[in-house]
């Protein structure tokens, strides 16, 4: 696994879009400190330039170091085992891709694979669904179109026969002291 995560690594440092698994359905995947990257990833999903991104990161601490984290959300996670993407409203870096109104939207994942590579890169990797935008999210491997396979720079080589279905994570925020839900 190690040659695997130095080889998307040295894609990620690049510059470049790669295919890759996460701890929820497979993704195009890129350095989240680069512009460059980014506006690929929305040419290749034909995505509006004003829709964001969920962010990747290894632990909590990693996530720190961009946002302030509510206690609550950290109880909310630790107590919940689905994968569960948060947007934050404190901001403590310009150099991610931030929403129109300041928010960036994280999530810590647990998968042994996603948390290595994360680790090897040092920062956080913008990863989303490997379709286009509006059509269905691939479940596995196997259900990403030819189309978009040929369109990225890298396919990691890893847990493609995989055939369990996934599914996105949930998607939440927090108003006010409590916990809302955007994507179940």
């Amino acid at each position: 696994m190690e040659e695997l995560i130095s080889q998307a690594v040295s894609f990620l440092k690049d510059g470049k879009v790669i295919l890759s698994p996460t701890d929820t359905i497979w993704g195009l995947a890129c350095d989240a400190t680069s512009e460059k990257a980014i506006a690929r990833i929305q040419e290749i999903k034909k995505r509006d330039i004003s829709k964001n991104f969920i962010l990747l990161v290894s632990s909590l601490r990693m996530l720190e170091k961009y946002v302030k984290v509510p206690q609550e959300i950290i109880a909310f996670l630790e107590a919940e085992k689905y994968p569960t993407s948060v947007i934050y409203q404190e901001v403590y870096t310009t150099e991610l891709p931030l929403a129109k109104d300041h928010s960036i939207a994280f999530r810590i994942v647990q998968d042994d694979f996603c948390q290595a590579l994360i680790n090897a890169l040092g920062k956080p990797i913008v990863s989303t669904s490997a379709n286009i935008s509006g059509e269905p999210s691939p479940e596995n491997f196997s259900q990403i179109t030819q189309h978009i396979k040929a369109l990225v720079d890298f396919i990691v080589p890893y847990n493609q026969e995989n055939q369990e279905s996934k599914t996105p994570s949930r998607l939440i925020k927090m108003e006010k002291g409590e916990i809302i839900f955007i994507r179940k």
